[in-house]
């Protein structure tokens, strides 16, 4: 009960006493509002004295690295995995494989030939063919949509838990 009353008195100030405004404030002004928190992150512009915003942080996602394809909407239907590796796609084929299995397999598992892929984050050109590509589930999904028609394809991350 101590510890209550003491708070409400802190907030509300002594008996008899005049309210108080939070630090930064002048009572009875148009700015009686509290000063602005700026963010630790912000700056300052040198120009108009004002503090700017941090720049945002762009998500970063890359295509390297081992994906998996499925016939189905299903992740665990998955038959194909496609490495990404500096420019390369080696191809890999599995039945019935869990993510250890995908993960358990190397270069000697890839199947004959290696297509190529350029990409710059938004588009990627596979042997050819350009793909707008979005990334969901924080980089363990990309959807890729055909630039030449109607054609649609998703991966699934390998080492993402993204369904």
């Amino acid at each position: 009960m101590f510890l209550l009353f003491n708070a409400f008195i802190f907030a509300c100030g002594e008996e008899g006493s005049e309210p108080t405004e939070p630090p930064g404030t002048q009572i009875g002004t148009e700015d009686a509002v509290p000063e602005e928190d700026t963010d630790l992150d912000s700056t300052i512009d040198s120009d108009t004295a004002e503090p700017t915003p941090p720049d945002p942080i762009e998500p970063s996602s890359s295509i390297e690295g081992k994906w998996i394809w499925s016939p189905s909407e299903n992740r665990a239907d998955a038959n194909t995995m496609y490495e990404f590796i500096d420019g390369n796609i080696y191809t890999s084929y599995c039945i019935t494989c869990s993510d250890d299995d995908w993960s358990s397999l190397d270069s000697t598992d890839r199947i004959p030939g290696v297509d190529t892929y350029a990409f710059d984050g938004d588009t990627l050109v596979w042997d050819g063919t350009s793909w707008a590509v979005t990334f969901e589930c924080d980089g363990g999904i990309v959807i890729m949509n055909s630039e030449n028609g109607p054609w649609s394809n998703q991966l699934w991350r390998l080492s993402s838990d993204c369904q």
